[in-house]
């Protein structure tokens, strides 16, 4: 099972249809099965039972997640491999050591992968284009200053767009992969979540 976690300050908020919806699509699409829990219900309970995490996306004035960091101290120990989507990644970010930084980026943005010295290509992220580029939606107000538990994968003209957690699954993404590149989290799912 995959599980979603809402990050969204409300539960079953309309901001769900925008950041929630998508990802469980692809999800359907992928033959998986899935379940949303929103941030302030999430037990050890249902992580134990869970393949995979995905954090959702929130609404760019949506930042009440800020004030919950306690909520996700699992993220530190957790083993089961994690993707965050924009405040998912924020959140993996800050409980590794990073800081957040202003950086508003709304719509298309090009995004450029990173060879790493440290580890081949990672699986998550689609193939570098003929021009070293592809075409991602972005829709934040904040990016992150990696700390050093972070391997930066892929970057913008303004901001790391992707990184991987040094010696773990966890994986964060700036930009949003549910609008418009789909194949990260069916690649993530396919390439980490099945090993369980």
């Amino acid at each position: 099972m995959i599980l979603v976690v809402d990050l969204n300050s409300e539960e079953n908020s309309l901001s769900s249809l925008e950041f929630i919806l998508p990802i469980l699509r692809i999800l359907d699409i992928c033959g998986l099965d899935h379940c949303v829990v929103h941030y302030r219900k999430l037990t050890p309970g249902i992580l134990n039972t869970s393949n995979g995490v995905i954090l959702s996306g929130t609404p760019l004035m949506d930042n009440g997640y800020y004030d919950n960091l306690d909520q996700f101290e699992w993220l530190k120990s957790v083993t089961i491999p994690i993707l965050g989507i924009c405040a998912g990644m924020q959140f993996i970010a800050l409980l590794h050591g990073s800081k957040i930084t202003p950086c508003l980026e709304i719509g298309m943005t090009s995004i450029r992968s990173i060879q790493s010295s440290i580890a081949p290509p990672d699986v998550s992220f689609p193939s570098i284009s003929p021009h070293g580029a592809y075409e991602a939606y972005s829709l934040h107000r904040n990016a992150i200053i990696p700390s050093t538990e972070l391997e930066v994968l892929a970057e913008s003209e303004h901001a790391v767009q992707a990184f991987r957690v040094h010696g773990k699954h966890m994986f964060g993404v700036l930009f949003h992969p549910e609008v418009r590149n789909p194949e990260i989290i069916e690649k993530f799912v396919s390439e980490y979540c099945m090993m369980k």
